[in-house]
């Protein structure tokens, strides 16, 4: 991918257009075995430079910080993230095909704490009240490949910390689509970021994009508007006694956009959850599986599958891909300006 990135580089001149194939498998092995002698980054090799890591890569010595920061300034300039992503996702896809019938995808945002002097993009990411920069990544999940691959997505893109997966989605799903091949998505199954009337819209008139998301728990008023087009049927009992504790039935329910003045009808799979008492608390998927042989609790059989497939998956993948700290910046709090000024104004 590297060669083919650099055949078709116009810019100004790198050493990495002179370097031979041999020296760039060898930069990118010291790479790749940098965790293996915990080094979290090329800069830990000014305090140490173990011998192991040149004897794995191609039995010289340990090549230096200078020369693996430049060769990523290298990669960086030759823009060859975006195309080994893709790369890799066909990978994926060639050991893990989807079925003929289509697979259901898991998407999910993530946010990295970002430490840096310089002012970025600031956004809430943490239950708490501090304010931190971030940089949020959009993972795509194949739930077949995670039984066998658990430190890794289908594909991810980062953004800036203030990226919401309703601007994101649908220029990400214009990229990873392609790859994959309409045909075989079945549907994306996303958590309730997903939840806006324009985009569902969007994905089902304009993309033709299957999903699956959860709605808002209903009050009793909200709950009349939802128009039941089935019977509530038993769909899961008490193991030990037998009692039937959830009942579900299809549904639709026609989605309002106030301030975009927009409208849209979803098909919706109720569940009553009745393990804490009648009436029992209500659960809309919301989706847009329209297809006759669609059995009514497929869709939220794949939703609740989100905790299999893809949040047990990040907490596997948290060390692998540093979803508490971005290293390569200092360690200084990005500071927030609006807060900044009404401290300042208040201390006046």
């Amino acid at each position: 991918m590297i060669l083919t990135q650099r055949a078709s580089y116009h810019g100004p001149e790198r050493a990495i257009c002179h370097h031979r194939e041999v020296t760039i498998l060898r930069r990118l092995a010291h790479l790749l075995w940098l965790p293996r002698f915990d080094l979290a980054r090329p800069y830990h090799l000014r305090q140490v430079r173990p011998v192991g890591l040149g004897l794995v890569a191609d039995g010289g010595p340990t090549l230096g910080y200078s020369a693996l920061e430049h060769f990523l300034g290298d990669l960086e300039a030759l823009r060859v993230a975006a195309p080994l992503g893709d790369a890799l996702a066909q990978c994926y896809l060639q050991v893990w095909p989807p079925p003929a019938e289509g697979a259901f995808f898991y998407l999910d945002p993530r946010r990295k704490v970002h430490y840096s002097g310089y002012s970025i993009a600031a956004g809430k990411v943490s239950a708490t009240d501090r304010v931190q920069g971030a940089i949020t990544q959009l993972f795509l999940h194949d739930a077949a490949g995670h039984t066998q691959c658990p430190v890794d997505g289908l594909h991810m893109h980062s953004g800036p910390g203030d990226d919401h997966l309703t601007r994101t989605l649908r220029p990400f799903l214009q990229r990873v689509l392609p790859l994959i091949g309409p045909d075989r998505v079945r549907a994306i199954v996303a958590d309730q970021e997903m939840r806006s009337v324009a985009l569902m819209q969007a994905l089902d008139t304009a993309d033709h994009v299957g999903f699956v998301t959860l709605g808002r728990t209903p009050t009793p008023a909200q709950a009349a508007h939802y128009a039941v087009t089935g019977l509530f049927l038993p769909y899961r009992r008490d193991p030990a006694t037998e009692a039937i504790t959830h009942w579900i039935a299809p549904a639709r329910i026609q989605l309002h956009d106030v301030r975009q003045n927009q409208s849209w009808l979803a098909e919706t799979t109720l569940v009553l959850d009745c393990r804490a008492g009648l009436p029992g608390r209500l659960i809309p998927v919301l989706h847009n599986l329209r297809a006759p042989a669609v059995p009514v609790a497929l869709p939220h059989q794949v939703y609740v599958g989100r905790w299999e497939a893809q949040e047990r998956v990040f907490r596997d993948m948290r060390a692998g891909q540093n979803l508490d700290a971005n290293y390569g910046h200092k360690k200084v709090r990005a500071a927030n300006r609006t807060q900044a000024r009404r401290r300042a104004t208040l201390e006046q």
